[in-house]
């Protein structure tokens, strides 16, 4: 959620730098999903389609 993991969408703990913390995600069933990489969704961690107006 902090935008600086050189892993994302997955945390590597470069949070830590900052002051924030991780955002959990756990996936409930098999499907296929978008994670936002943007920063700007307004469901995070799921992609709503805010990148297009960026």
């Amino acid at each position: 959620a902090c935008g600086r993991s050189a892993n994302q969408p997955f945390c590597d703990g470069s949070h830590k730098a900052v002051g924030m913390a991780p955002m959990g995600f756990t996936a409930e069933k098999t499907d296929t999903v978008y994670l936002c990489g943007c920063k700007t969704s307004k469901n995070a961690p799921f992609c709503d389609g805010s990148h297009k107006a960026l």
